[in-house]
């Protein structure tokens, strides 16, 4: 069994580099034209689906001229990714997302699979950090339980996890932190 086997059966994680540096040169040349990242919070009251203090970031999904390459790049790792560990059936990507944090913004403890469809499919997230890691403090992706080994995040690098796991974004101390993010659904006949 090699390192990554292991650390998937425990910890349900497969960490491996996709972009190099160039390529990631090339997704930051798209961090234009940001928006606030909302995200829906089932909270205390349910007239309040949306939690302005819940998470604090800056998106806009990536168009189709953008991301091709990237989704085809991503869909040959995650093909391997998936037969080796997940060996789910029928997956289909959703859109690309761009995701920037600056300092003080964060996401708390969540999941990405949702209440109601589509968001309920979802099986696989993904998030591919496009930033050096030494631009930015803080913005460490933590997960529930707690890793043995804190994730490097290094620049390029894709880790790919089930939807249903608790994680978050810790807040962000100093500097920038960039991240590509994606879904994978599984479909159902």
């Amino acid at each position: 069994m090699d390192k990554q086997e292991l650390e998937f059966r425990v910890n349900q994680i497969v960490y491996e580099k996709v972009f190099d540096d160039e390529e990631c040169k090339t997704i930051e040349s798209y961090y234009t034209d940001l928006v606030s990242a909302h995200t829906l919070a089932y909270n205390q009251n349910p007239k309040d689906k949306f939690s302005e203090n819940y998470r604090k970031s800056l998106t806009r999904g990536l168009y189709e001229e953008e991301s091709l390459w990237i989704k085809s790049k991503v869909l040959a790792s995650m093909k391997s990714i998936n037969d080796k560990y997940f060996q789910l059936d029928s997956l289909s990507f959703e859109q690309f997302s761009i995701l920037q944090y600056g300092v003080n913004d964060e996401f708390k403890w969540h999941t990405d699979v949702g209440l109601e469809t589509p968001y309920s499919l979802r099986r696989i997230s993904i998030v591919i950090f496009i930033s050096d890691r030494d631009k930015y403090a803080g913005g460490d992706l933590e997960f529930m339980p707690k890793l043995k080994e804190p994730l490097e995040m290094k620049r390029g690098y894709m880790i790919a996890f089930p939807s249903h796991k608790v994680h978050r974004v810790s807040p962000i101390i100093s500097g920038t932190r960039r991240t590509l993010v994606s879904w994978l659904y599984e479909y159902r006949t």
